[in-house]
Formats: structure tokens, C-alpha cells, sequence
């Protein structure tokens, strides 16, 4: 959808049609759930997505919008997570299986995005300490 709004952005006369076909089960429930709006994402650029942060046993949970470019690092330091012994995964899954990462990560080398992670509208960022 993402890809179909910026191709519009360049040619607002085409006449391109889209199908949208889901196989995700996950991705299936949000639409149905309405936590992914089809219209809101061809509209915008800001992704609403949520962050679980589990410190322990105790689990906050935060609405946050933010443009794809947006860096996770940002993110995670505006929530107070330091950048070790922490892991984070997305929800659903950008692939096949579900896979935690070492926050350590985002804070080497180049940026790492939302839209690199595979965080979209929807999505869930879920943020965990680790031993």
C-alpha cells in the first residue's frame, strides 16, 4: 500500500487499480480488527503502530505514531530503554518466523528504521529485558 501511494505521489493521473491480497493470518485479524485502515495508510505517512515494553512481569503498552523513516533507537530511548540487555521484535512478523533482536543493534552502524523492520500501521514493537 505504501508502494502504491508513493507511485501516486509521482503520477497523480494514473489510473492504476489495486488488489489487496492477504495470506497472513496476523495480518487478516488487523484488518478485520480495523487496527489497519487500507485508506488511512494510502493517505499518510505516519505509522500508527504499539510498543509493549515488559519490565519483568509488568507490561506497558503505548499508542505511537511516527513517518517510516523514523529511527527505532529514537523510539526506544524516548521510552527509557537502555542499550543493553534488552531485545525487541515486531508483531506481526516482516518474515516468516518471529525473531528477537538484541537492542544493541540499532545503536551500531547506520540507522535502522520502522520501515526497514518491516513496522507498519498496526504492527506491534515488543520490547523485553533480558539476561
Amino acid at each position: 500500500m505504501r508502494a502504491y501511494r508513493e507511485h501516486f505521489r509521482r503520477q497523480a493521473n494514473s489510473r492504476i487499480r489495486m488488489a489487496l491480497c492477504v495470506g497472513n493470518p496476523l495480518i487478516i485479524a488487523l484488518l478485520d480488527s480495523r487496527r489497519i485502515d487500507p485508506l488511512e495508510v494510502l493517505a499518510s505517512d505516519e505509522i500508527r503502530f504499539w510498543i509493549e515494553v515488559w519490565r519483568g512481569n509488568e507490561l506497558s503498552r503505548v499508542l505511537e505514531s511516527a513517518h517510516g523513516n523514523h529511527e527505532i533507537r529514537d523510539i526506544l530511548t524516548k521510552h527509557d530503554i537502555p542499550e543493553r540487555k534488552w531485545a525487541y521484535s515486531v508483531s506481526p512478523s516482516p518474515t516468516k518466523f518471529s525473531v528477537e533482536t538484541p537492542v544493541e543493534r540499532l545503536h551500531a552502524g547506520e540507522g535502522i528504521t520502522l520501515e526497514r523492520e518491516g513496522i507498519f500501521t498496526g504492527s506491534t514493537l515488543r520490547i523485553r529485558r533480558v539476561m
